[in-house]
């Protein structure tokens, strides 16, 4: 009996490490990610265009965007070897805080992709030929002030992404099947899905609140007013809790709260506070143990990383200075990135955390892009204010 779950064990550990990971914040969609326990040498490096989107992984291709300084490009690598697979080029502008946000999504041998001035693309996975675009003119909306930075959600045979208002397009042929009647500003967050007492529902975080909406019709269920002063927007993905909560957090001094949700898709304050307001980089829970850990306060290269008790919103640790850059949870450690370019595997817990490895990938600001873990490799990008190009390291992890 012992030998058999030891087996299993084994068999669970080396599947879920050569895992793909189709989608923004990782497999699950959460900012989960295979265990990781150290990590190892550079496998390698490539420069691409200027941009923050992530990586996304299937067997051997890699998928990732930037801008060339006059049209975006959607870039297929060998994921072992960075080796230029293909490129896809499509009209956009450099904006403010240059290039690309959307994480590529892959799905039923497909990529789905929203450029920063709100057009949606599908390609073939395989070859990058273009499949179906949509304008923004067409679902009439509009660039917003830091560009659209949305990644695509599939879910039942639909291409969801938010926009500024949520628009669902059928995955396989671009037709737009839905959008929200009221357009919401300052949207700049990834659709997720909720399901609760049976009924499946998308959250959105809009600079108005936090919208519910039926996936099926795009009707808005239910808005949770919720607003930043002045340019202040949420732009974190809302962490659900539990069998019916989610937990929302905002910088520019706005604060946290535990918002429990209904079949219908109502949302109710349990608790609020200021004790953690996130940026850009989503929180990490840690379910069974019953805490959060994120950056609190907007990003800056003095940030501290806090952990936070998600039945209270009371405060269990901080460290001190670590600059909001970016984190995931790699089984049971935490993968972070600060605001300079230095990575550290922790090891949390309620009563604090223990720094198992830290390392310098990058001497830049700002890293923002989260890291991304898959296949027994790490992907890590660095993007500076200033530059004209992104580079994006691997590194082999155990």
């Amino acid at each position: 009996m012992k030998r058999t779950l030891l087996s299993l064990l084994i068999v669970s550990s080396v599947v879920l490490a050569a895992a793909d990971s189709t989608k923004f914040l990782g497999p699950t969609g959460d900012g989960h990610h295979p265990q990781v326990n150290s990590i190892g040498k550079q496998l390698w490096t490539k420069t691409l265009g200027v941009g923050y989107s992530n990586v996304s992984v299937v067997g051997d291709k890699l998928y990732t965007a930037g801008f060339d300084g006059t049209q975006g490009v959607i870039y297929c690598l060998n994921a072992t070897t960075g080796k230029e697979l293909w490129t896809y080029k499509y009209p956009t502008k450099e904006g403010k805080y240059k290039g690309t946000r959307s994480t590529p999504m892959i799905a039923d041998g497909k990529l789905y992709f929203t450029s920063r001035i709100s057009d949606t693309y599908c390609l073939d996975a395989t070859t990058g030929k273009k499949i179906w675009s949509v304008s923004s003119k067409k679902v009439r909306v509009k660039e917003p002030t830091f560009g659209s930075a949305s990644s695509a959600l599939i879910y039942n045979g639909l291409c969801i992404v938010n926009l500024g208002r949520a628009v669902a397009f059928d995955a396989k042929t671009g037709k737009v099947k839905w959008y929200s009647r009221t357009e919401y500003t300052k949207a700049y967050n990834t659709p997720r899905t909720l399901t609760i007492g049976g009924n499946t529902m998308l959250v959105i975080t809009t600079y108005e609140g936090i919208v519910t909406i039926d996936p099926k019709t795009g009707k808005t269920l239910d808005l949770f007013k919720w607003t930043p002063p002045r340019i202040g927007t949420t732009i974190t993905v809302p962490v659900a809790i539990g069998k019916d909560q989610i937990f929302i957090s905002t910088a520019y001094n706005t604060g946290c709260a535990m918002l429990k949700v209904s079949p219908e898709g109502n949302m109710t304050q349990v608790w609020k506070n200021m004790n953690l307001n996130n940026h850009m980089a989503n929180s990490m829970l840690f379910a069974k143990e019953g805490y959060l850990v994120g950056f609190h306060g907007n990003t800056n290269a003095k940030t501290p990383l806090v952990a936070m008790d998600v039945k209270t919103g009371k405060v269990l640790w901080k460290r001190e200075n670590v600059g909001s850059g970016n984190l995931i949870k790699c089984g049971t450690n935490l993968l972070v990135i600060g605001y300079t370019g230095k990575v550290e595997l922790l090891k949390t817990t309620r009563e604090g955390c223990n720094v198992l490895q830290s390392l310098r990938v990058f001497n830049c600001t700002p890293c923002w892009t989260s890291p991304l873990v898959a296949q027994g490799k790490a992907w890590f990008r660095s993007n500076a204010k200033s530059a004209t190009t992104s580079t994006l390291v691997c590194h082999e992890v155990k």
